[in-house]
């Protein structure tokens, strides 16, 4: 379920008493400026949007910029923006537009609310092999072990490989500062 604040409601209502033709074309070019495609300085300057006053352009661009920007973030469906739309007013041809408007952006606008959200890369799979090194050219025994480790990272719609390689010695410090950083972690939650 959706819901939006309340005066996110009273701009909408506000933006639904435009006329027809100026409304339709904010609803058909406000997602394009989100996904930006067109120019906001240009889409308010519309022969269109002649018939209006630029600050009443304004709001109503704000209005339903935070519409379809909130519907995207909350992966609404057309029944739950338009039960939103009728909360707020907004029927008929007006609502049919911007329901319209909404499921031909929809896609593009949740990628670009994914792509503004910003958030570390986490690791998502460790996969590690052994190998054993008897002896090299240079010296006739050595006896040591090798560790590779391939850590998996996905970051918004990246996916990685980070390849290490290291010691015993050094496999066994990393993996005592894992154990120090867990801890540290549920000591902080626990607090």
């Amino acid at each position: 379920n959706m819901e939006v604040s309340g005066a996110l409601s009273t701009a909408l209502g506000s933006s639904a008493k435009l006329p027809d033709g100026p409304f339709a074309y904010l609803a058909a070019h406000v997602p394009l400026v989100l996904l930006q495609r067109e120019d906001e300085t240009s889409l308010l300057d519309a022969k269109e949007l002649a018939t209006i006053e630029r600050p009443g352009a304004k709001q109503a661009f704000g209005a339903l910029a935070t519409l379809f920007i909130e519907a995207a973030r909350a992966d609404a469906d057309a029944s739950t923006l338009t039960s939103l739309l009728e909360d707020c007013r907004i029927s008929g041809a007006k609502a049919e537009g911007l329901v319209a408007a909404y499921n031909q952006h929809k896609t593009g606008l949740r990628l670009g609310l994914r792509c503004a959200t910003t958030s570390l890369p986490h690791l998502v799979d460790v996969a590690w092999r052994l190998d054993y090194h008897l002896k090299s050219n240079a010296i006739e025994k050595v006896n040591e072990a090798l560790f590779f480790l391939d850590l998996k990272i996905e970051n918004h719609t990246e996916n990685k490989t980070l390849q290490l390689a290291c010691t015993t010695a050094q496999l066994q410090d990393l993996v005592a500062k894992l154990k120090d950083a867990a801890k540290s972690l549920e000591t902080a939650a626990a607090s």
